[in-house]
């Protein structure tokens, strides 16, 4: 079992579920109760549309740990005046989808401060708690200073 650590909290992931112990029947679950995400076992499922499993699985989990990072961050039960927008299906998905390519973009036109020696690329292992830290600061920062929207755009 692997570990994960939200914004502080340790979460637990479960890998190769057997599909009768996924609830709803899904591909992957976010329980936060009890701090655990769980994966489905792909190999047991008719999967025949879905080549690359191990990229699908590792989307998965993206998608999982983006609603724990939701929960733990206030945002899943407190969405503001649009209905339960921290549980939503499709913004979760959304940035587990985009994030990959939203850290490269950031890193590409030094929109993010990293901890000095993290550059991401297949052959060098990022600490993702720096670059979570950093990206908190970051926002921190920018909330503070009030220059996160730019002038003239509402």
């Amino acid at each position: 079992m692997q570990k994960v650590n939200v914004l502080g909290t340790e979460y637990t992931i479960k890998l190769d579920v057997p599909s009768e112990k996924m609830p709803f029947g899904g591909d992957g679950c976010m329980d936060q109760s009890i701090r655990e995400i769980w994966i489905a076992d792909f190999g047991e499922s008719d999967r025949d549309s879905i080549k690359d499993l191990d990229s699908y699985r590792k989307k998965v989990l993206r998608h999982e740990i983006v609603h724990a990072f939701l929960y733990e961050s206030g945002l899943w039960n407190n969405s503001g005046n649009v209905k339960a927008w921290g549980q939503s299906e499709e913004i979760t998905d959304w940035i587990a989808l985009q994030f990959p390519k939203m850290l490269q973009a950031f890193i590409d036109v030094d929109a993010i401060d990293l901890p000095e020696g993290n550059i991401v690329t297949k052959e060098v292992t990022v600490d993702s708690s720096k670059v979570a830290k950093a990206v908190m600061e970051n926002v921190k920062k920018q909330l503070e200073e009030r220059t996160y929207y730019p002038r003239g755009c509402s």
